[in-house]
């Protein structure tokens, strides 16, 4: 059972990042431009859900993406997106998630995949694969990348395909900034903080489209030895966080026959 005081979702604290955000940048860049410990590893909870709220409350934009740090966009991907929106029907537009394709490429290829043909062309060398491929395949694999590869060769074709959301699906998309759920901000370090706010989004309503002329780039092959030590603690305890959050999400959407299962 819930306790009666349990916040169901946890809302970005608005005040607190615009008292942040009025503060002079350089302040941030004086004590953020060195550290001494691998990434996840300092002693404070490190808040990607919150941080990426925080980027979507004050993104300009209708549409946005959120992506990690190390993940690189194709060239012309906001035209790509631009163009698959422009051919659904405007009643679909908001409620359609736009997925780009997750790679990772060699370090010393990375520069050489900024097109769809590059990306093949690396696929075909072993220069590039799915992200995560090696280490949580199923992560990614409803993107589709067999019918992916398989589509147009150039870089003209404008159009996607739909996929059915499935569990543990973590894809990169674009979507409506207002329409789409905010991250739950109780996920910290590492694990299923992509993943939830995900399943929100196919509990919400949202349809899953993945774009053939854009993608994301991982920089290097993920392997097992590049996580810090304190991942799989982490994870175990964000998997018990997850199991009672899609419990939350029934009394979220009560009218709703999805599940994120």
């Amino acid at each position: 059972m819930l306790s009666s005081d349990l916040k169901l979702y946890s809302e970005p604290d608005t005040q607190h990042a615009k008292t942040v955000l009025q503060q002079d940048c350089s302040t941030f860049l004086l004590h953020g431009v060195s550290r001494s410990f691998a990434n996840y590893a300092g002693s404070i909870a490190y808040p990607n859900n919150a941080l990426r709220n925080v980027a979507r409350l004050y993104a300009p934009t209708q549409y946005v993406t959120v992506l990690d740090v190390d993940i690189t966009p194709s060239k012309g991907m906001a035209k790509a997106f631009w163009q698959a929106l422009n051919s659904l029907n405007p009643d679909q537009r908001d409620t359609t998630a736009f997925v780009l394709p997750a790679f990772e490429a060699r370090h010393d290829a990375l520069d050489k995949v900024v097109s769809r043909v590059d990306m093949l062309n690396a696929l075909e060398r072993h220069d590039a694969q799915p992200f995560y491929k090696d280490l949580c395949s199923k992560c990614q694999r409803t993107t589709g990348y067999d019918k992916w590869v398989l589509g147009p060769r150039d870089d003209t074709d404008t159009t996607s395909y739909e996929v059915a959301w499935e569990d543990p699906w973590e894809p990169f998309f674009i979507v409506s900034n207002t329409d789409c759920p905010l991250y739950d901000e109780r996920f910290k370090q590492y694990g299923f903080n992509r993943i939830s706010q995900v399943c929100e989004t196919h509990i919400a309503g949202f349809q899953f489209r993945v774009l053939y002329n854009a993608f994301v780039v991982h920089d290097g092959f993920k392997v097992k030895t590049g996580f810090h030590s304190s991942k799989q603690a982490e994870q175990e305890r964000n998997r018990a966080l997850f199991r009672l959050f899609k419990q939350e999400l029934k009394l979220r959407y009560p009218d709703t026959a999805r599940r994120c299962y």
